[in-house]
């Protein structure tokens, strides 16, 4: 068996190579095209998945320093009901007392002083 390549065999498998190459150079191009934004979205999903991590703990933060402040204040109104009683009528000096040994008791479980 003899296989004769002429001039237009040669041209004719050249340019169907051509065209394969030409195809899957399409086909990889509408593919990348096709992800791409699949891609950019998986990009910001992570980026915010870490912004909303960030934003969590500052939360955190903030949520543990207004319960520090809530029972401050708390401690502080306490107090001065008890003062403004005992100026009201000049008794309740027990309970005067009480309040100042809480208070030394809150202070130094929050390491202000110590007495």
């Amino acid at each position: 068996m003899t296989i004769q390549l002429d001039l237009a065999t040669v041209i004719y498998v050249a340019s169907c190579i051509g065209i394969l190459g030409g195809a899957i150079k399409v086909l990889y191009s509408a593919k990348k095209a096709l992800v791409k934004p699949l891609d950019d979205i998986n990009m910001k999903l992570a980026d915010h998945d870490k912004f909303l991590a960030n934003d969590k703990a500052k939360l955190e933060k903030i949520d543990y320093v207004l319960t520090d402040m809530t029972d401050s204040l708390n401690m502080l109104i306490k107090s001065h009901k008890t003062v403004l009683m005992h100026l009201e009528d000049g008794n309740h000096t027990g309970e005067i007392k009480k309040e100042i040994n809480d208070l030394d008791e809150w202070l130094v479980s929050r390491r202000v002083y110590g007495r």
